[in-house]
């Protein structure tokens, strides 16, 4: 595969990639490879750590799981410890440090869009973890394919919608808080019933005022009797 010369820089996450169209299990696509370089020097750092320790720890089952995630750079070897540090794989790591390999086959994307397209896949699917976890949606089984598809349509990707419009609404106003964050704060809002014989009184528990400032932009009215 031949890169030539044609690299692009993406100052915002100070990383590099290197893009050519090419062929990749027979399919034409944009090969990028990515260079981050703060990644890069955070994995040699954890790296060296390891090495470092293992060469110091005496307890046994430590030094088996330091063994295990410092595969293959460290060999069965004779010899008191019983292993060996392989320089050449321990090279070949430093090489691979903060490369990422992507392929895409729409050959029009550039290799910019491509990895920040794939750094934006985190809101989707903290999305579809909400919508599995906290909003239950995940019980929910069809096996016709007419009802999984009103299923994916209707249910699923309207509250996907909703949880877009909602964090876009936070980010618009500036709210101080993650989405997770307003729906636990939001969750302890209940409405609480006091009774007496035949008469019942109703009351909303307090939010307090920096929380109700926090709703005002989804026009919600202030909760009261």
């Amino acid at each position: 595969m031949n890169y030539g010369n044609a690299m692009i820089q993406n100052r915002e996450r100070g990383q590099k990639e290197l893009v050519n169209l090419d062929s990749l299990y027979g399919h034409r696509c944009r090969i990028v490879v990515m260079l981050d370089t703060e990644r890069g020097n955070r994995e040699r750092m954890e790296r060296d750590l390891m090495i470092s320790a293992l060469e110091m720890e005496q307890s046994k089952d430590k030094i088996a799981k330091l063994k295990s995630g410092l595969r293959p750079i460290v060999k069965p070897s004779k010899g008191r410890r019983g292993y060996t540090i392989d320089k050449g794989e321990e090279e070949n790591a430093r090489k691979m440090n903060g490369k990422s390999l992507f392929f895409c086959t729409d050959e029009k994307i550039s290799g910019s869009d491509l990895i920040r397209v794939y750094f934006r896949r985190g809101g989707v699917e903290k999305a579809f973890r909400y919508l599995n976890g906290d909003a239950s949606m995940m019980p929910v089984r069809y096996k016709l394919p007419g009802r999984v598809e009103a299923y994916l349509s209707v249910v699923s990707f309207i509250s996907y919608l909703i949880i877009s419009a909602v964090i876009w609404k936070m980010e618009t106003n500036k709210i101080p808080l993650s989405y997770r964050e307003l729906i636990e704060k939001a969750s302890k809002i209940y409405e609480v019933t006091m009774a007496s014989g035949t008469k019942k009184i109703y009351r909303w528990t307090t939010i307090g005022n920096e929380f109700e400032k926090q709703l005002k932009p989804f026009n919600i009215t202030k909760l009261q009797t």
